[in-house]
């Protein structure tokens, strides 16, 4: 079965699920962070620069193993490319 990888452009045009999102704060708050998420993810995504070719790779394995989920793919993205020393 072949896995759906997630393009920039697709990022940017997911608009928040209602109840999508399980945090301890409003709707409203919620949903702002999941688009600060967004846009961050397709900044990265959409990076020409080929020294980030990797990270990106790995960025889009995160989306696709937390389907729905972009803020947990880019929390684990973050933490993972700490621990491998990719970021100060």
């Amino acid at each position: 079965m072949a896995s759906h990888v997630p393009s920039a452009s697709t990022l940017t045009l997911v608009p928040p699920a209602a109840g999508n999102f399980s945090a301890p704060i409003g709707n409203e708050t919620a949903d702002g962070l999941r688009m600060q998420v967004l846009g961050i993810i397709s900044s990265v995504l959409s990076s020409p620069d080929e020294a980030g070719a990797d990270n990106r790779a790995r960025l889009r394995r995160r989306l696709t193993q937390h389907p729905g989920r972009p803020e947990q793919a880019l929390l684990e993205h973050m933490l993972l490319s700490r621990m491998r020393g990719d970021v100060a």
